[in-house]
């Protein structure tokens, strides 16, 4: 089988509370697959998407006002079928041109989200290109502490203007019983336009619905930068912000191997952190 080329790497982080569904997304983008059986993620687990990118949507498909997620709401609940309405339009590209076209290695970092793991967590948030902050719809308390998450990826991030896709995950659980739905798709969005988020989306981790969607729009956001030249991502330049273009010697990159040389050494930050906290190595 022919392996994949890819034109840029970038570093993603996932993060958010325990059992929100980080590692299930992370599975169903890069296997296609789901599972119903929660292993918890100890530190931080690697995976890796080669997605196509060509810029974002025009700026008028961005994130719903409260007055259109409302809409969306009102709409849901009076699908009988459990249908659900996809609250955001797709990513319209702003360029299809074969000089845009190419194609971006999503390196996920899939991080634990219980607190006792947050000192060791934080370490793998250093040079993130862009990340998924992950709350469970149907769990209101994982949406309240998205702000502790969000202040935690915007401090230690080397790029002050990272790439966050805020999802809300699980919309299975709430297609199939209403009553079990704690976080509205208004004031989400509306989470997200106060605090400076400019992707939003559900999603289920086990029909696979937006999935890909949420993991595309950081992707050809973060290719926008490049294309902006806000993120310098030529071989052989040093990589703050987490992105990096194949080896032009070897041609594109392939879809195997290929971790992101990343400009601190990650095991020794996370033993350092251990000891700190007298975790057992």
């Amino acid at each position: 089988m022919s392996k994949l080329r890819w034109d840029y790497i970038a570093k993603i982080v996932m993060i958010g509370d325990s059992a929100c569904g980080k590692s299930s997304l992370t599975i169903r983008l890069t296997d296609d697959r789901f599972s119903n059986t929660h292993d918890v993620t100890i530190a931080a687990e690697i995976g890796s998407k080669v997605v196509p990118v060509s810029g974002t949507r025009h700026a008028a498909s961005g994130t719903p006002d409260e007055s259109t997620a409302e809409d969306t709401d009102k709409s849901n609940k009076k699908d009988n079928n459990n249908k659900k309405v996809k609250e955001l339009s797709p990513a319209v590209c702003s360029s299809n041109t074969d000089e845009d076209n190419k194609f971006m290695k999503l390196q996920i970092w899939d991080t634990a989200g219980q607190e006792h793991f947050r000192a060791v967590t934080r370490s793998y948030f250093r040079n993130a290109a862009g990340c998924l902050l992950v709350y469970d719809v149907t769990r209101r308390a994982t949406f309240t502490h998205a702000k502790e998450w969000l202040d935690d990826i915007r401090s230690q991030s080397t790029d002050e203007e990272i790439v966050i896709c805020l999802v809300g995950n699980k919309t299975d659980q709430a297609d199939a019983d209403p009553a079990l739905r704690e976080v509205t798709l208004a004031e989400a969005a509306a989470f997200a336009q106060e605090h400076g988020i400019l992707e939003f989306v559900e999603t289920s981790a086990k029909t696979g619905e937006n999935v890909a969607e949420a993991y595309g729009r950081v992707a050809n956001a973060i290719y926008d930068k490049i294309r902006q030249a806000q993120i310098n991502a030529r071989e052989g330049a040093h990589v703050p912000h987490g992105v990096k273009a194949a080896n032009s010697r070897q041609g594109t990159g392939t879809s195997t191997g290929g971790l992101l040389n990343l400009s601190i050494d990650a095991n020794a930050e996370v033993n350092r952190n251990a000891k700190a906290q007298g975790a057992c190595c």
